[in-house]
């Protein structure tokens, strides 16, 4: 669900309040351990752009 709404940021496809209120939302997300367990193992499996942004979000929070 992520990475569709990050393509769809990313194409321009959604205005920037939805898209800010999406990657809060995601910001928070990247907070819980459960997340950042399965994300760890799919790691590999997703749009390079959205990893790539997924692990700045990472590095963020710790």
């Amino acid at each position: 669900m992520f990475e569709e709404i990050y393509t769809l940021h990313k194409k321009k496809w959604i205005d920037k309040e939805t898209w800010d209120q999406r990657a809060a939302f995601l910001e928070r997300y990247c907070q819980q351990p459960m997340f950042r367990r399965v994300y760890d193992i799919s790691r590999g499996t997703f749009d390079p752009d959205f990893e790539e942004y997924v692990n700045g979000l990472m590095k963020k929070e710790g």
